[in-house]
């Protein structure tokens, strides 16, 4: 198998990771839930996970929250106690 078809299927895996995260934001994310996601051992997922986007997921899913939060604190009117 090429490196191309292992990026492609890694690529498959994050994606529905990614899905789960976003459909999951509010609530606590661990890295052995979303490697099973991904079908894979937490150690291996967080290795390739890292090592394609530069990021751990832990870092990911900080920043997709702070996305978020921003968003609503720029256009919301939601109360800062709130969004806190």
């Amino acid at each position: 198998m090429n490196d191309l078809t292992y990026q492609a299927r890694y690529e498959a895996r994050r994606s529905c990771v990614l899905d789960h995260i976003y459909d999951h934001l509010d609530e606590p994310l661990d890295i052995d839930r979303l490697a099973e996601i991904a079908c894979l051992s937490p150690y291996h997922w967080h290795q390739i996970y890292q090592a394609m986007y530069g990021e751990t997921i832990a870092a990911t899913v900080r920043r997709l929250r702070l996305h978020r939060v921003g968003g609503y604190l720029a256009n919301g009117s939601m109360p800062i106690s709130e969004i806190a």
